[in-house]
């Protein structure tokens, strides 16, 4: 095996100061979609690894201000597998970004993963705050009582009660 195939795939670098975290990123002659991959490769890195628990809070201030919701999804996406995917979905809330437009999205992750990941994703709903109208809402609350009927008695009945509760919120259907 040559010693190319055994670069690490970071391509950036962090530089700390008192006051200031600096990421200088490498992007190696990457063009259009091996620059993006590469640049959510390195999202997913300061997201989740350790080593870089001290910049967590600036990389999730900047994705806020830069308006990064597509990009999380995206990470999302294309990083399910990863075993640190729980804080990637943890990261959408703790950004505080909006997501109020993908509570779907978030309602079908909560489905379809292990709890670790589905109380993240009830986190994301939790803070969406918007009006829910029909036909969306009635489609979105019967998929997730399908899900709490399908989960009773399960760690994962407790995420779904919750998602009920908050749809009902969002739809105006409490005290009627």
């Amino acid at each position: 095996m040559s010693s190319e195939n055994n670069k690490s795939e970071k391509s950036y670098s962090v530089h700390t100061t008192e006051n200031f975290n600096t990421l200088i990123f490498d992007l190696g002659g990457k063009q259009n979609q091996e620059f993006k991959s590469a640049a959510r490769t390195n999202l997913v890195d300061l997201l989740t690894h350790p080593d870089h628990r001290k910049i967590r809070e600036d990389v999730l201030n900047t994705l806020r201000e830069k308006n990064g919701k597509e990009l999380l999804i995206q990470v999302l996406d294309n990083h399910q597998k990863h075993p640190a995917f729980p804080l990637l979905v943890a990261a959408c809330w703790e950004s505080g970004i909006d997501f109020s437009d993908r509570i779907e999205y978030f309602i079908d992750l909560s489905i379809a993963a292990p709890f670790e990941v589905s109380i993240e994703a009830l986190s994301v709903i939790e803070e969406m705050r918007f009006h829910l109208v029909d036909p969306l809402a009635g489609v979105l609350y019967d998929k997730t009582k399908a899900a709490l009927a399908s989960h009773s008695g399960k760690p994962k009945e407790f995420v779904f009660s919750q998602i009920l509760l908050h749809l009902d919120l969002l739809s105006n259907k409490t005290g009627e």
